[in-house]
């Protein structure tokens, strides 16, 4: 390796570093590095591992196998070898803190040279990801050849690696942050079902028996002194306003039918009482299947559809909204489509949170809490919410 190879390996390790920053877990994030470096020298394969303790909960090792046409073809016992003999190196990279190369014909024991022939390997290139100054795991790059790696070779990568260490302690601060928000999300969708239930079984119930009986005290209003049946009207009125009230609140608390029917009748429900209370026509696209859903994905769905309505009829004069669910191949999307009367024009596909409202930041909460990707899109003409959340084999179930 030369220096004009060196001064490009600098400039690439600075790209693989952002890249690395971006990707959405420490896994993905390793498995970038191994897949960009292993690719760009190249090496046959490369791996990568972080103990458990100071950081991260559980041990994590990614690896990584190349082009080569027996990527996926290593036997595990060969493999589970190679990882017992990279104790060695892995106490040394401890202890020294710097990248080094491993000759595996002249410096491993035997079961080191014993993995090593089976997979044809010559070398091994350690880097230990450091943070804070301590080791917390190390990238291994393996090679057919023997590395000749200089100093500044291994000092580039050596940055990289200390680099990774803070990287994995930002994506684990990142993944508590979205625990701790489901866990939120969790108890608030608890509440808003407690509250939905209490006010529909209770104080809905202790309003309809109060119309019951001022209806009986209706009856006798002739009796009563002008303003007497005037206040009564009044509290009649007032009665029946509280009912309706309630009704909606706790219908938009948690709507019953969605745990009694299922997603898609609740949303085909929600939407006519949505027309019919705001008079803005609702369209629905839904399908007639889907597949099974665990219910807090169904309740996050039937939630950001609830708010992306909410939000246009707050900020357009919109005659008309249309509401979309479709399975793809991407994963579930749903759609809230509005004329763009009031919003103002974005040019960038992905909302970004502090830049838009408290209705805008729980959508994208629910939406991260299952991975799902968030977008909104105006032009002059309408405006789009558009949500996809990637399908798992929750279940083998169809929806309603």
């Amino acid at each position: 390796m030369d220096r004009r190879f060196d001064a490009a390996f600098a400039r690439f390790s600075n790209a693989i570093a952002v890249g690395a920053a971006e990707a959405p877990t420490i896994e993905e994030s390793l498995r970038f590095v191994l897949q960009q470096i292993c690719d760009y020298v190249p090496w046959a394969f490369g791996r990568a591992r972080v103990a458990a303790g100071r950081i991260l909960n559980k041990e994590i090792d990614v690896w990584h196998f190349g082009l080569s046409p027996r990527s996926e073809s290593h036997d595990e016992s060969t493999v589970s070898k190679l990882t017992a003999a990279s104790r060695a190196w892995h106490s040394r990279a401890a202890i020294t803190g710097h990248s080094f190369v491993v000759d595996l014909e002249t410096e491993s024991e035997r079961s080191g040279k014993c993995a090593a022939y089976d997979l044809g390997l010559r070398s091994v290139l350690v880097a230990p990801i450091l943070l804070h100054r301590q080791v917390i795991g190390a990238l291994e790059f393996f090679s057919r050849k023997l590395i000749r790696a200089g100093e500044l070779f291994l000092e580039i990568l050596s940055d990289l690696a200390a680099k990774m260490g803070y990287i994995i302690e930002l994506k684990d601060t990142e993944a508590n942050a979205r625990r701790l928000s489901a866990k939120l999300l969790r108890a608030q969708d608890e509440e808003r079902r407690r509250l939905a239930k209490e006010l529909h079984d209770t104080t809905a119930q202790n309003v309809a028996m109060m119309i019951m009986d001022l209806g009986v005290i209706n009856q006798s209003a002739g009796a009563l002194a002008p303003n007497a049946r005037t206040a009564l009207s009044d509290c009649v009125s007032l009665a029946q306003q509280s009912m309706r009230e309630l009704r909606t609140l706790s219908y938009q608390l948690h709507p019953p039918m969605l745990d009694e029917l299922g997603l898609l009748p609740a949303l085909r429900i929600y939407a006519e009482g949505f027309s019919k209370r705001s008079g803005m026509q609702v369209q629905t696209e839904l399908p007639n299947t889907y597949p099974q859903l665990p219910r807090e994905l169904e309740t996050a769905v039937f939630h950001v559809i609830q708010e992306g309505l909410t939000n246009a009829q707050r900020h357009s004069a919109s005659p008309w909204a249309k509401i979309g669910l479709s399975v793809e191949p991407a994963g579930l999307r749903i759609s809230v489509e509005n004329v763009a009367t009031g919003t103002p024009r974005l040019k960038n596909d992905a909302v970004k949170l502090g830049s838009s409202g408290v209705g805008m930041r729980s959508m994208q909460e629910r939406v991260e809490q299952f991975g799902g990707h968030l977008a909104l899109h105006s032009d002059q003409n309408r405006t789009v919410l558009e949500v996809v959340f990637p399908l798992r084999p929750f279940g083998n179930g169809t929806g309603n």
